[in-house]
């Protein structure tokens, strides 16, 4: 299994909360290429959800 294991605040999302372009064409490279994408922050649970709801919309 390979595995990315990304932070939220500062690493993923960029200053306006956002998950920026570039990230997004890496994550959708990383699943192209077999790997899991897993989230550790220290946000509460509903935030983390709505932030993959947004990845599974962009089919990430």
């Amino acid at each position: 299994m390979k595995l990315i294991v990304s932070d939220l605040d500062g690493t993923l999302l960029n200053s306006k909360h956002e998950i920026s372009k570039q990230n997004i064409r890496a994550l959708r490279a990383a699943k192209e290429n077999g790997y899991e994408i897993a989230i550790a922050t220290g946000r509460i649970y509903t935030d983390v959800l709505n932030i993959l709801k947004r990845l599974k919309s962009m089919h990430i």
